[in-house]
């Protein structure tokens, strides 16, 4: 993973964001990893739906 130190925050609602952040590719590896969490809290009862990115 590419040194992440000097850069602006992340804005989490915004995929161009942290494209940017992170570099393309380092945001599809991310994404991959995170998908079966956000599909569990989707699933979750109560999870309100724009909740999290």
């Amino acid at each position: 993973m590419k040194e992440i130190h000097n850069r602006k925050p992340v804005i989490l609602s915004n995929e161009e964001e942290y494209g940017e952040w992170l570099g393309t590719d380092d945001f599809n590896t991310l994404r991959k990893l995170l998908r079966p969490f956000k599909e569990r809290l989707h699933n979750l009862p109560g999870f309100k739906a724009g909740q999290f990115p």
